[in-house]
């Protein structure tokens, strides 16, 4: 393709969005050629080929080559964007969009990414909504709900994410332990919440929400305090040039590390040593 090319437009052959159907939603298209944008997305997103093609697909960064046969199944979770991915050829896609809370509003469905799977009755769930939306158009989302909520027991059994349930709507034992062991070995280095999600088998949002149910804090204020900690301890009992101090507790700059000192524990890490 040119810079002059203008790429083919997206064609819709069935589109339940139209509908006004509410639980999961179901497209049918060709997709064209070219290159697909990252972008974020709402829902759980299952992709089943109805056709062959080859594709590259940006994960974090790394690009992966990924060959489909008609009936291969990409599950791309909410919880991640939705990658760039580049296309060889025109193929048609049946396309599924499955709100995350559609069994528990209080406990969203978590899903691990999948590339290229078999998955012959997550085949067939496609299929079947297919030619629902066909027939029935708007008074199929009866029928959509009700599979809605098959097909998302089924992709949590086999699927699922979060393969240790948190009890009570907070992180288990064992969740709570491996983050602070983790991040008090790790307070020099990039704490994000992509990172600390990762580590205890969770998406980034659900984990920060039961994060902050367990410690009282948001992962970013909790990490803070545990550096300030660090930080204390290290200009109490050490002659460490406090730009040294700073960069052990994981900040870039004396003056960065300076101002969310003062602005925690009420004075300047130069007042504080001389206390």
């Amino acid at each position: 393709m040119t810079i002059d090319d203008t790429p083919p437009a997206h064609v819709h052959l069935v589109d339940s969005f139209q509908h006004g159907w509410q639980k999961l939603n179901l497209i049918y298209e060709h997709e064209p050629p070219g290159e697909m944008p990252e972008a974020e997305m709402p829902f759980h997103m299952v992709v089943i080929a109805q056709g062959d093609f080859h594709c590259d697909v940006c994960v974090e960064g790394t690009w992966r080559s990924v060959d489909y046969a008609k009936g291969g199944i990409a599950i791309l979770p909410a919880s991640e964007l939705f990658p760039r991915t580049l296309i060889d050829r025109e193929v048609p896609l049946l396309e599924l969009f499955l709100h995350p809370t559609i069994n528990d509003p209080q406990n969203p469905l978590q899903l691990e990414p999948q590339w290229n799977i078999r998955d012959p009755l997550v085949e067939q769930m496609g299929l079947s909504l297919q030619q629902e939306l066909l027939f029935a158009g708007a008074a199929g989302a009866a029928y959509a709900d009700s599979m809605a909520i098959a097909l998302s027991t089924h992709l949590h059994h086999r699927y699922g994410q979060r393969r240790f349930p948190a009890p009570r709507g907070k992180l288990a034992q064992w969740q709570v332990k491996q983050l602070r062991d983790y991040i008090q070995a790790n307070l020099a280095g990039d704490l994000t919440i992509d990172r600390l999600a990762t580590l205890v088998q969770l998406s980034p949002g659900y984990f920060a929400t039961l994060f902050k149910r367990t410690f009282g804090n948001t992962p970013y204020q909790y990490v803070l305090q545990c550096r300030m900690q660090r930080a204390q301890e290290l200009l109490r009992a050490s002659d460490l040039p406090i730009v040294q101090i700073a960069d052990r507790v994981g900040f870039q700059t004396q003056s960065h590390f300076t101002r969310l000192f003062r602005q925690q524990v009420g004075m300047t890490p130069r007042q504080y040593r001389q206390i």
